[in-house]
């Protein structure tokens, strides 16, 4: 009960990545205008297939080598996430000193985000988001919950 009551107490935070964190461009415009591809030629991928990937229903490397060549990309799939996931996962500075200062007045953060599971590993290990929220939640993990839900509400 005491464990119960104490978890009552606590203050806890949610913060999404896209846009909080990380705000700017999406990747489609960055890949666009840096590799002087047409956007039109990307967003297929992001409309049809991101939630699936996102989901954990399908996975990233598998659907973008279905797509490399459309996109004009001249590497692997590795290089072609090297370069994703860093040009996209800029952190505002500010916001890392606002985590910290209230996780120094006893707040709990953590990122709820839809990153699929490739670059919810590099933002949290390789940006260092770690270092400053105390953990996170991903659709795979939401999702793999509501399936366990839903197999205690049938038995």
């Amino acid at each position: 009960m005491a464990t119960y009551f104490a978890l009552m107490n606590q203050q806890i935070i949610l913060i999404d990545f896209d846009g909080v964190i990380s705000p700017g461009e999406y990747f489609s415009e960055i890949y666009s205008r840096e590799q002087g591809v047409d956007i039109k030629k990307l967003l297929p991928f992001f409309e049809n297939t991101k939630d699936d990937i996102n989901l954990g229903e399908y996975d990233l490397k598998i659907e973008l080598e279905k797509v490399i060549d459309d996109w004009e990309w001249k590497g692997s799939v590795e290089e072609l996430l090297e370069y994703w996931f860093a040009a996209d996962s800029y952190i505002d500075p500010e916001i890392v000193s606002i985590c910290k200062a209230l996780r120094k007045n006893s707040k709990k953060i953590y990122l709820v985000s839809d990153q699929e599971k490739y670059r919810a590993e590099y933002i949290w290990n390789e940006k260092g988001l770690r270092d400053f929220l105390d953990g996170s939640f991903s659709p795979v993990m939401l999702a793999i919950i509501r399936k366990i839900q839903s197999s205690l509400k049938m038995s």
